[in-house]
């Protein structure tokens, strides 16, 4: 434990004690800061990555803004001794032409680009989730790719769901995604979106507090 703690003070600048419970986590830095203006912050902290700890509707959360990609393994690897819930909220690109960019979406469950038939479920006290995300190795991808992801009844695409699930899966955490569209890779692809997406904030606490 002692060792954890050094690792964490190098990665949120604070030691793991009891506001790690109840853990925020964004790759998104407009996100992180809409999240915060949100809460009371009780108290910053900054390693690698900068941490709040905020009480939100008399409930204390730890936010942590982290970098995209699989460092999510090494945040939920420090935090899993002390962490009950784990709430990721990122951005998303949505192969359901039924949403609309800025819309908040629930995945059901997650899969691998590499493993597209043994999906992960994410836990959902309210039963508000549905449909499927899919993780891939970049935002890059070929029409074909996508087009196959839909035969596959993909109905989402990010960078980090599928680790997130697994982890929360294997370490019997309460771990929900929650995803803003960003962009619909056949018809609205991230680089031809030139306004910012706005975020319902109030939407997104909501589900937090209530679960």
């Amino acid at each position: 434990m002692d060792d954890l703690n050094l690792i964490s003070q190098k990665f949120f600048g604070t030691k793991l004690d009891e506001t790690f419970k109840q853990v925020l986590i964004t790759n998104v830095e407009p996100i992180f800061l809409g999240i915060r203006g949100k809460g009371v912050v009780i108290r910053e902290n900054k390693g690698f990555y900068p941490t709040s700890c905020l009480k939100i509707s008399k409930k204390t959360f730890r936010l942590i803004k982290i970098t995209p990609g699989n460092v999510i393994l090494d945040v939920m690897k420090i935090i899993n001794r002390q962490a009950e819930k784990v709430f990721f909220i990122g951005i998303v690109g949505s192969l359901n032409k039924q949403k609309a960019i800025g819309e908040i979406v629930i995945p059901r469950e997650a899969v691998s680009f590499k493993n597209l038939v043994e999906p992960i479920t994410f836990w959902d006290p309210n039963d508000h989730s549905s449909g499927k995300i899919c993780q891939t190795d970049g935002l890059i991808q070929k029409r074909e790719f996508y087009q196959y992801l839909i035969r596959q009844k993909v109905d989402f695409v990010d960078m980090e769901s599928y680790d997130f699930a697994v982890f929360g899966k294997k370490n019997h955490k309460k771990s929900r995604f929650f995803g803003i569209v960003s962009d619909k890779p056949l018809s609205e692809p991230f680089y031809k979106i030139t306004k910012s997406t706005k975020i319902d904030y109030k939407t997104i606490i909501s589900l937090i507090v209530n679960d």
